[in-house]
């Protein structure tokens, strides 16, 4: 009779592939490629056999392999419960393939008894997530609701210094530099508040209603070719051909283009390209800059509080394009190449759909 140990090693990519078809059906795992989705496992599955081997309770390498598994799960949008499903299926797998091909060993009494504590541990992940990240947003919540009613009373103090004739112009200068942060801060705290009410929500909520694009992208533009006026930034989007008016939100979609323009100025060269076009069923909003976002930075982009490399704020500004993106059924691209440079697409259907999924959503 042929030992489960020899038997991982034998069947290992059969196994790999009735597990990848399980896991693949996981949310998070639904735009991922094989390769992503194998990454540690086959190396897991041998230093497995090696463990079964050689009797042990526990092995250091499998434990580190585990861990470098989980850290590129949580990377690429997974939850706890995601990854715990993983591993419930790879050995439901190991066991269904290892009685087929051993009929005389009995594991049913196994199988059976892994599967009650699989859903015992289901539950408890779910409940213990559950408890843990209310508590922790509806701080955020709180918080940023407190935090803007003094930064109003701010607002309107430098407002004054600004505004009134009176004051030397050397305050004026300082009021100014003042009234800017104070914008940044209110971005920040409007970018908590949209992450604590995503995440307790359900998604970012909106108000679709007849929206013209040309003069939301327009606005938002004008607003940033001013400010930045040393800038090279250009926009397409009066003289674009095709039909963009629709049923959006138009203030999430200003939120959502300003960000990616914002991005664009931080993280990006000259020349910003903001383009639109119309695809008949669904329109495109560009935002184009010359630059790179390295390879491995890609799959975190859109994750909340990643920062990059060289990142300012706290991360959530390309999260919420992407709420903002998928509460219209749409979705937001990114596409980056050394000869083409950077190019994020916001991509919105014409017809008012049902939300997509979030990233890594259960």
């Amino acid at each position: 009779m042929m030992t489960l140990a020899q038997f991982i090693r034998r069947d290992r990519e059969n196994i790999v592939a009735a597990w990848l078809t399980q896991v693949e059906q996981l949310p998070s795992a639904a735009d991922k490629p094989y390769t992503v989705l194998r990454d540690h496992v086959p190396a897991i599955l041998e230093r497995l056999a090696t463990v079964l081997e050689r009797g042990e309770g526990s092995d250091p390498t499998l434990n580190k392999l585990a861990a470098e598994h989980a850290a590129l799960r949580y990377h690429a949008g997974y939850d706890l419960r995601q990854i715990v499903l993983e591993y419930q299926a790879l050995r439901q797998v190991i066991l269904k393939l290892y009685q087929a091909s051993e009929p005389t060993v009995t594991l049913h009494p196994i199988a059976a008894m892994d599967r009650s504590l699989d859903e015992a541990i289901g539950d408890a992940v779910d409940r213990f997530m559950g408890e843990r990240d209310k508590v922790r947003d509806v701080f955020i919540s709180i918080l940023g609701h407190d935090l803007r009613t003094p930064l109003q009373s701010l607002t309107m103090a430098v407002e004054v210094f600004r505004t009134d004739a009176e004051v030397p112009t050397r305050l004026v200068k300082t009021a100014s530099s003042a009234s800017r942060a104070i914008a940044r801060m209110d971005r920040m705290i409007g970018d908590l508040l949209d992450f604590a009410r995503g995440r307790l929500g359900g998604g970012i909520p909106i108000n679709p209603a007849p929206t013209d694009l040309r003069e939301v992208v327009g606005s938002v533009v004008d607003e940033f070719a001013a400010s930045f006026s040393n800038r090279a930034i250009h926009c397409g989007a009066a003289t674009a051909k095709g039909d963009f008016v629709g049923e959006w939100d138009a203030a999430r979609i200003g939120q959502a283009v300003s960000n990616l323009v914002r991005n664009a100025i931080e993280h990006g060269a000259d020349p910003i390209r903001i383009a639109l076009v119309d695809h008949g069923d669904t329109v495109r909003v560009e935002v184009s800059n010359q630059g790179t976002i390295a390879a491995d930075v890609l799959p975190m982009l859109f994750q909340p509080f990643h920062r990059g490399r060289e990142g300012n704020g706290l991360g959530l500004g390309l999260f919420v394009v992407d709420e903002v993106a998928r509460a219209h059924g749409g979705r937001i691209d990114v596409d980056s190449s050394p000869d083409q440079g950077t190019r994020f697409s916001l991509v919105l259907p014409r017809a008012e759909l049902a939300p997509t999924r979030p990233r890594g959503a259960a």
